[in-house]
């Protein structure tokens, strides 16, 4: 097993036929500045947000790194419910029009010894009424301390098309035990109907950790611990679409080699107690003093916590802990549920939140993180992240007041056109970004793209004046 990473950070997101997006790319890091200055100390970038019009893509960045992390990531590792949903999101998510999708990431990981760069890339294609995985690569770029750079190096790539499968830069024999072994598998997914990673599935990962080399199952382990531990997403409709009567918690479990993303479905229904398994009532604890410590902090007359807590036994014999969810204003108690959609969206975040400000290898992705939050604290915890957060946060908004308050260079906005979705500003001397942001879209102007036209006051007038004589015949 690969040792754990002190630091990892994404450095770049390539989407091709995602929803909307057929094309867009992201840079979250300089690749030229880690690689000439990995040992000596390179300033990361640990916030980026993006703006747009409704229904433009942003959401497309938060829900295909969720894609892809499904994809990878060990069965056991997927927050409740995602692993029957992966079996029928692709079919949502990619281009209805393309039929295929094709994403790569990549990911910078420094190590005791040794730092890392890794790109993951996939291409999916409809075959019949199936999706099926026709290309997928990792390759590797790695320095020793105080040795140079390798060149990057293809680790594993296969291509359904020609039918070939290479690990360490080598071609596999067709007659060999690995190919064949590899192959059986993907077709037994096939018929199943089970997108999932060539490489990663649970039984060829296991095989190609027992036949290749080192560096090979270093390789693999790497991404996979990124994947599983280090990679946490917060879709809108992970909080807007639960029951009116529950309040999901994303939290990251403790193991014995680091975390596991999960979510913690809180009942606020007033009068009605929770229960957990002893095991991991000191887990809820642990989340609850979190949250109390940054609300104190962010919102100082309100607090949440659990009451009227007690040892208890459930139906099935399980030894637990029931207790109930309050929220207090100024002493005064309230249900949870009482509380505003601001105040339970940012109690929804709160764990990744502190996670990820904390740790130098969380890489967290929010989708409108601004829903229900005022717009003052959105730039205050904005702020916050941008000068002293330690893992690296992207969000997506509609609310402007971040723009004013993080380097416009850390921005994307969307633009009209599907094959260069993401675009940043190009701002000259000291123009406030909100400013200039607001010009180019009266312009519908951005940088090697047009912005989302937006309608003016007239047209909207119109719109509604058409609409009243219809309804009113």
């Amino acid at each position: 097993m690969s040792e754990r990473f002190l630091d990892a950070k994404l450095c770049e997101i390539e989407i091709n036929g995602m929803k909307n997006v057929l094309h867009g790319e992201l840079v979250f890091q300089n690749i030229n500045g880690l690689i000439r200055n990995s040992e000596e100390g390179y300033r990361y970038n640990h916030v980026t947000g993006m703006y747009g019009n409704n229904g433009s893509g942003k959401s497309t960045v938060v829900q295909t790194m969720s894609f892809l992390r499904d994809l990878i990531a060990k069965d056991y590792f997927l927050p409740e419910g995602r692993k029957k949903r992966l079996a029928s999101q692709h079919r949502l998510l990619i281009n209805a029009k393309k039929n295929m999708t094709e994403n790569r990431f990549l990911v910078f990981l420094k190590k005791e010894a040794e730092t890392v760069f890794l790109e993951y890339s996939v291409r999916i294609e409809k075959c019949g009424e199936q999706y099926l995985i026709f290309h997928e690569k990792v390759r590797r770029k790695a320095k020793e301390e105080g040795k140079s750079w390798e060149a990057w190096k293809i680790m594993l790539e296969y291509d359904r098309a020609l039918d070939e499968i290479r690990v360490d830069g080598r071609k596999l024999k067709k007659t060999g035990i690995l190919f064949t072994k590899l192959m059986a598998y993907q077709e037994q997914r096939e018929k199943s109907d089970d997108l999932k990673s060539f490489f990663f599935d649970d039984s060829a990962y296991d095989l190609i950790n027992e036949s290749c080399a080192k560096n090979v199952q270093d390789t693999l382990c790497d991404l996979l611990e990124f994947v599983n531990y280090d990679l946490l997403t917060l879709e809108y409709d992970q909080f807007s679409e639960t029951d009116h009567w529950v309040l999901p918690i994303m939290v990251r479990l403790p193991n014995n080699y680091g975390h596991v993303q999960g979510m913690l479905p809180i009942i606020m229904r007033p009068g009605e107690k929770q229960f957990v398994p002893a095991l991991l009532y000191s887990v809820v604890v642990n989340v609850f003093f979190q949250i109390h410590t940054v609300l104190k902090t962010i919102i100082p007359d309100l607090d949440i916590g659990l009451k009227n807590i007690e040892q208890v036994v459930d139906k099935n014999g399980d030894d637990g802990y029931s207790f109930e969810v309050m929220s207090s204003r100024n002493g005064v108690e309230i249900p949870l549920i009482h509380e505003s959609l601001g105040i339970k969206k940012i109690i929804f975040m709160i764990n990744m939140l502190v996670d990820c400000y904390n740790d130098p290898r969380i890489n967290l992705f929010i989708d409108e993180m601004d829903s229900g939050v005022f717009e003052h604290l959105l730039g205050q915890l904005v702020e916050a992240f941008d000068q002293k957060a330690k893992g690296f946060l992207f969000f997506t908004a509609h609310n402007l007041r971040p723009l004013e308050k993080i380097n416009y260079k850390e921005l994307y906005f969307t633009t009209t056109d599907p094959e260069n979705r993401y675009a940043k500003l190009s701002i000259v001397g000291n123009n406030n970004p909100r400013n200039v942001y607001f010009h180019d879209l009266n312009l519908g102007r951005a940088k090697g793209a047009d912005f989302a036209e937006v309608p003016s006051v007239s047209q909207i007038k119109l719109g509604f004046m058409k609409a009243g004589k219809t309804r009113n015949g």
